[in-house]
């Protein structure tokens, strides 16, 4: 069986941006894939500290209104890209297949054996959630968490510095 990936299903979990320094002394932080994140930051230093929050929300936003997630993209010439932590991979892989599937949280909390409210939580994008449940949780719905390593694309890291 071939493995699912953020790949297979054409989702990113790596994000294009570019800043713009306002006339303000201000920092425009502009997502290309996900123009909604868009936002200010007073610095530099502490808008690139938020943008996985950002993200984060701007993706959770598409999910509760079953919009599409963006598609990969690889950075232009000026841009920076960040990639979402090892977990929030894992949690949105545990939210697309659940949505795919068409396994609804009370059914996932039967599976788990566990409250309705906590299954809530678990498919919070911005939930802190471990990547154990995460495991069981996908066990739940017949799939096994993988745990892989592959080089850096040394392009992409270049550009998150």
């Amino acid at each position: 069986m071939t493995a699912i990936t953020a790949q297979t299903l054409n989702y990113a979990e790596v994000f294009r941006y570019h800043v713009e320094r306002l006339p303000s002394e201000t920092y425009r932080f502009h997502l290309p894939q996900l123009e909604e994140a868009a936002y200010e930051a007073p610095s530099f230093a502490v808008g690139r500290a938020v943008l996985e929050e950002r993200i984060i929300a701007a993706l959770e936003a598409r999910i509760r209104a079953h919009k599409p997630l963006p598609a990969p993209s690889r950075p232009h010439a000026g841009e920076g890209c960040i990639e979402l932590s090892p977990t929030s991979r894992a949690k949105l892989l545990l939210i697309v297949t659940a949505n795919r599937t068409n396994v609804y949280p009370a059914e996932l909390a039967r599976r788990l054996d566990i409250k309705p409210q906590e299954v809530q939580r678990i498919l919070r994008l911005s939930h802190a959630t471990k990547l154990d449940t995460i495991g069981e949780a996908l066990r739940a719905m017949g799939h096994k968490l993988l745990i892989a390593l592959e080089p850096l694309d040394e392009r992409l890291e270049r550009s998150a510095d």
